[in-house]
């Protein structure tokens, strides 16, 4: 305590001697403690000692305030304090001038001032018995929002992202209530971070993206997720309302929209943002977030796409697409496929029923003010008309199919009558008369075509995924799962347009066994209606593959089995064109498992079921 005093004493006498005003000697030693960001806890004693004299020599009007009222001299430190972007010296000064101003009012009221009168005692006492005097509430709520900021700096610190904002307590309290929040998710959405990396340690959603040969970035990426979570986790309890997981899912998407937006080739951020918004429970926020961004961002560029499609009839060239659409070539698949996605979600969401979310703020940020949050505009969005909605996801889905498939001679537009074409592109929550399914023959036809087209893509991406087992490893999950939702979608559009549903269904079997692929055929199978139609196709198959096998691949066993069987099998079988099926060859156990089911589907008596009994007895006697 004696060397302490001393220290003081003479602190006080070299201020004094330097005949510098205490109020500017405080500016500047603030502009000094707040230049550096390596501001330490131990250096607390020598910050409250030089304040302490500043305060001693300052005129006490400046540091005590009337009942009610605040203190210049602190008002002035604590918007410093607020303003600073160095959080950690802001947050080590505030300490100090809370405790300071602490010991003032205490000094204060027990009268151990000499130089104050009978009246200012007499405030302070009053001051005390009211409660708290409110310089020393305000430090007490500055000393916690700047812990709450610091919390938020290191979380952000994690991702070194060039481009993060510099967060201020001042920053926050003019943001609006989102601005958290916002920090938060921009940073996540410039790291191009997935749900599964926040979420999950397993990260599995990075692991399909890396590449062979790239361990040790995948092992630098996998630290700095865990340590993301683990401050992320950190902060949510700090800040359970701001960092409610439905509003950073609904803020993380956004900001991924606005990445997208600004460079229209990072068409993946546009995938992102779809994939956390799908993870949003509250149908009423996912709704609105979902409106937003198609009307903000996404609608414009869908009509620009759909109409150059339309005109062109095919795949736009790449200057075309940047020239309309502002999209390059390459990334127009994947937009059109985002889009397809995106207004799935806001279908999705208009048929479920969900309370309105109530969205709160944690107290020490009661005072926030500026525009409204996202989420909060969000839930102010008007339903939407889930008749509309169908109307341009089927548009959406035959644009994604040309342009995944490079499909020629398809004006997306002509596949609807004049009353839908009408119907395309307005705002959502309106109601204009939209196409029934009772439309023309030459319609219906062109209809049935085209999604008969999109099957017959759709499994051809099957056939190159049968090579190399590498190539399969690699290619053959990401070709099975488009295999399968392609012609899924199909159904889907041949349902709204009144087709027969069962005619796709077939289809789809027949290009499985035409390319080879027998176990998903059979899957298919399970699910066709009318058997006997489809056992009259499947017979040409399997005698396709019959006849590639004893006329092509097998012709001295060909020659000799053919001369054993009817006339009319013969016949029949020389008849066929195996070149018709993308892959005719097939094993002896296959090609009887085709005809087993053929022989099942027929009904016995007709001239196809003696054709396929008469297979059976042929397939038996192959080797």
């Amino acid at each position: 305590m004696h060397k302490s005093g001393w220290l003081f004493r003479l602190s006080s006498t070299v201020i004094q001697s330097c005949n510098i005003s205490p109020n500017l000697l405080l500016d500047l030693l603030v502009l000094y403690w707040l230049s550096e960001e390596d501001r330490t806890l131990e250096m607390i004693p020598n910050l409250h000692r030089v304040l302490k004299v500043l305060v001693s020599l300052t005129d006490q009007s400046n540091v005590l305030a009337k009942p009610g009222g605040t203190a210049m001299w602190w008002k002035k430190m604590r918007y410093s304090c607020s303003h600073s972007p160095r959080i950690q010296p802001a947050y080590i000064l505030a300490l100090v001038c809370r405790s300071l101003c602490g010991e003032v009012v205490q000094n204060q009221s027990k009268g151990k001032d000499p130089d104050a009168d009978t009246e200012t005692r007499g405030e302070m006492s009053s001051q005390g018995e009211d409660g708290p005097p409110q310089d020393l509430e305000d430090w007490s709520l500055q000393v916690k929002q700047l812990e709450d900021v610091l919390a938020l700096k290191n979380l952000l610190r994690v991702g070194k992202t060039n481009n993060i904002a510099e967060v201020t307590v001042s920053k926050i309290l003019e943001g609006g209530r989102g601005s958290i929040s916002e920090a938060v998710a921009y940073m996540i959405a410039s790291l191009e971070l997935h749900p599964g990396d926040l979420y999950d340690t397993s990260m599995t959603h990075s692991i399909e993206k890396m590449e062979l040969g790239t361990e040790s970035a995948h092992s630098t990426q996998s630290t700095t997720i865990r340590t993301l979570q683990g401050y992320l986790i950190e902060l949510q309890k700090r800040l359970p309302h701001s960092l409610e997981n439905e509003v950073l899912l609904c803020n993380v998407c956004w900001e991924n929209a606005i990445i997208w937006f600004k460079d229209l080739d990072k068409v993946q951020h546009l995938g992102d943002a779809t994939e956390y918004l799908k993870l949003v429970t509250n149908a009423v926020l996912r709704h609105g977030v979902a409106s937003m961004l198609w009307h903000r961002f996404v609608k414009k560029k869908f009509q620009a796409l759909a109409q150059l499609m339309e005109k062109v009839g095919k795949v736009p060239k790449d200057r075309l697409c940047r020239k309309d659409v502002g999209i390059g070539e390459a990334y127009m698949p994947a937009f059109a496929g985002f889009t397809v996605d995106l207004i799935q979600i806001l279908r999705e969401a208009n048929c479920e029923v969900n309370e309105m979310p109530v969205f709160n703020i944690e107290p020490i940020w009661q005072t926030v003010r500026g525009p409204s949050s996202l989420v909060e505009q969000a839930i102010e969005q008007k339903i939407t008309n889930y008749g509309l909605l169908t109307h341009h996801y089927n548009l959406a889905v035959i644009m994604s199919a040309v342009l995944t498939f490079n499909m020629k001679s398809a004006k997306v537009m002509t596949l609807f009558d004049a009353k839908g074409k009408h119907a395309f592109f307005n705002d959502f929550t309106q109601h204009p008369l939209l196409p029934s399914q009772n439309v023309d023959s030459a319609l219906t036809s062109s209809r049935k075509e085209f999604l008969s087209r999109i099957v017959t893509c759709a499994v051809s991406t099957l056939d190159s995924s049968q090579g190399s087992p590498t190539h399969q490893a690699h290619q053959g999950p990401k070709k099975d799962a488009a295999a399968t939702k392609w012609p899924a979608l199909v159904l889907e559009l041949a349902k709204d347009f009144g087709l027969d549903l069962d005619f796709f269904k077939r289809q789809h079997v027949i290009e499985l066994y035409s390319g080879g692929h027998d176990k998903k055929a059979e899957e298919v199978l399970l699910t066709v209606n009318d058997r006997e139609f489809m056992g009259s196709q499947l017979l040409l198959v399997a005698g396709r593959r019959v006849a590639h096998y004893l006329l092509e691949s097998h012709k001295m066993e060909g020659v000799e089995l053919l001369t054993n069987v009817s006339p009319v099998l013969s016949k029949w079988l020389r008849s066929l064109e195996p070149g018709q099926l993308r892959r005719p060859e097939a094993d002896v156990q296959s090609i009887a498992m085709l005809i087993h089911h053929v022989a099942n589907y027929l009904p016995e008596g007709t001239p196809e079921y003696e054709l396929a009994i008469s297979l059976v007895d042929l397939v038996q006697s192959m080797s």
